[in-house]
């Protein structure tokens, strides 16, 4: 059995769900039994009727290290999935997790290929740790980029408020760096709207991808099915378990840079990278922020791209069809008529898509969708 339990800070993140999503589907191709915990305690009760391993998704490595001190009691076979500031005590645990600091490293080299100096970081949320350190390492590793303190752009209340703050000093940046698509996608719209002739000058880079992140003409993105690697990771290190072997060790998943056509500069050549050892190793952050902890769940705007894109994540090729439509016609009985089925069997798939993101009609759906994707957008990717 595999248990998977999610820090209560990262739990309704799109990107996170997709992750614990793509976990399960791998367990059940494998037919491993998988359960969801919501806490280590429930998790040790359900491994020792059954045997087997707890998957622990961890924003911070302080709800890390406090559920591996926990650990010391229960002695389940733990691993530690998307966490890159680990505590002590490696040997007892295992992890999978990303290798932000190479993927920093080669758009580093990137930009100063291209003599690109000027550069923001625009929306990091100060709860999420790998968000903190994408920041004190760019601001580190990057004075030859004039980037500093003061051109680092986080979330505080709003996306919006976000924005405003960026804004007021965005003709001086030749580039941007968001750290995953959904922020960067918020960005390019918001510039649509405000003055779309930056979208031209300024180089929009995405250090994690999503789905929504395809439709968008981001410069530099990770995209790539690095969340499958992941899944794959966690469950080799769960059969390793299985027969004894202990500890199976820790696994850091390279990104793979995506260079976008809005660049228009020639592909990254992978040279020597700038910084490929030291980079991130500093003892002491350069910037720090206080009052850490936000809850930019509850923005609206927030909430419109993490339903967007799980809705993406959970489609099959029928349900995007089926979501096209809804964004299409006014009716179910335009929709039944576009798809050749009846107005109940309608009413049912689009009853499970507001559940799937607590949605109650198909004008909040639209509404939702229509500030980012129309019908031919979705119909143009996945049809």
């Amino acid at each position: 059995m595999l248990c998977i339990i999610t820090d209560p800070l990262f739990k309704n993140d799109a990107i996170c769900m997709h992750k614990v999503s793509l976990l399960r589907r791998l367990c059940q191709k494998k037919r491993i039994i998988c359960r969801e915990a919501s806490s280590l305690g429930e998790a040790a009760e359900l491994l020792k009727q059954n045997g087997g391993s707890a998957v622990l998704f961890a924003a911070t490595s302080k709800f890390a290290f406090q559920t591996i001190k926990l650990n010391l009691r229960y002695g389940v076979n733990l691993i530690i999935a998307d966490c890159n500031r680990l505590p002590e005590y490696r040997s007892v645990f295992s992890s999978v997790s990303y290798d932000w600091l190479t993927t920093l490293s080669e758009i580093f080299t990137y930009l100063e290929e291209y003599n690109i100096q000027n550069v923001a970081v625009f929306g990091i949320n100060r709860s999420l740790e790998n968000h903190v350190l994408i920041a004190n390492t760019i601001v580190e590793y990057m004075p030859w980029l004039q980037c500093n303190g003061e051109q680092v752009f986080p979330l505080y209340d709003t996306l919006d408020m976000c924005f405003r703050s960026f804004f007021r000093h965005i003709y001086s940046f030749e580039a941007v760096i968001c750290p995953n698509d959904m922020i960067a996608v918020y960005l390019i719209n918001r510039l649509k709207k405000n003055d779309e002739s930056l979208l031209k000058k300024l180089f929009i880079i995405s250090l994690e991808s999503s789905m929504l992140g395809k439709y968008y003409p981001i410069s530099v993105t990770s995209f790539s099915d690095r969340n499958y690697i992941m899944a794959q990771k966690i469950l080799e290190i769960h059969m390793h378990s299985g027969k004894g072997d202990g500890v199976a060790g820790h696994y850091s998943i390279r990104h793979e840079l995506k260079i976008g056509a809005s660049t228009r500069m020639k592909p990254f050549n992978r040279k020597k990278l700038l910084f490929p050892s030291t980079i991130g190793s500093f003892e002491k952050p350069v910037i720090t922020f206080d009052n850490p902890i936000i809850h930019i769940t509850a923005d609206e705007d927030f909430q419109n791209l993490q339903n967007i894109e799980h809705l993406l994540q959970i489609c099959s090729a029928y349900e995007f069809r089926m979501l096209a439509d809804i964004l299409k016609f006014n009716s179910y009985e335009e929709i039944a008529e576009d798809m050749g089925i009846s107005v109940d069997s309608v009413k049912y798939y689009t009853r499970k898509l507001f559940n799937s993101v607590e949605l109650k009609s198909r004008v909040k759906l639209k509404a939702s969708f229509s500030e980012y994707l129309s019908a031919n957008d979705i119909l143009r990717q996945n049809i």
